[in-house]
């Protein structure tokens, strides 16, 4: 796996791929999140290559994900958003619940 800050692409080449896959992604300056998507990148990069644990746990970044997600959401909509229904989807997911969710 191969990830080149400079020009946004994920390069994944697994056991007998001939040819690797490439992800390429843009860049909106105003999602940026202040820069935390930068900073996050680099701390799982530095992670997948054994350089240092990453510094939160699984939980908590998908719980940082959602709140992220539902805060962009408000802010494209400009307005309050209710988001209990997806901490409790979320909530039951851990233990082991699925519960359909609205979108």
């Amino acid at each position: 796996m191969l990830l080149d800050f400079g020009t946004l692409t994920l390069t994944v080449a697994r056991d007998g791929d001939v040819e690797p896959e490439r992800i390429s992604w843009k860049v909106d300056e105003e999602k940026m999140h202040g820069g935390a998507d930068h900073a996050m990148a680099e701390d799982l990069l530095a992670a997948l290559r054994g350089e240092r644990e990453y510094p939160v746990t699984a939980r908590e970044s998908l719980e940082a994900g959602l709140t992220i997600m539902m805060i962009d959401r408000a802010m494209e909509t400009k307005s309050v958003l209710d988001c209990s229904e997806t901490w409790q989807a979320f909530d039951a997911a851990l233990a082991g619940e699925m519960q359909p969710v609205r979108a």
